[in-house]
């Protein structure tokens, strides 16, 4: 799981040109389409067809945020 955090992590705060905000998972709503990195335990993984569904702070549906990365780029991701 802690391979899994770092992943979301970085994920969340990747960025060539500035160093984003950091602000709490049940914030995520106010910072629609801005760079920040979203801080939070994750809470639950699960696979979904051909995704890979992440909840933070929560599980689905009481999760403060949810996302899912496709399972191909989870695994090379994982390979790293």
């Amino acid at each position: 799981m802690n391979k899994l955090t770092l992943i979301c992590i970085s994920l969340l705060s990747f960025s060539a040109f500035s160093s984003p905000d950091k602000i709490a998972s049940h914030e995520a709503y106010n910072h629609l389409n801005s760079l920040v990195t979203v801080c939070g335990q994750l809470s639950d993984v699960r696979k979904l067809r051909e995704n890979i569904k992440l909840d933070v702070d929560g599980k689905y549906p009481n999760s403060n945020l949810s996302f899912s990365v496709n399972s191909h780029i989870a695994k090379k991701l994982q390979k790293k």
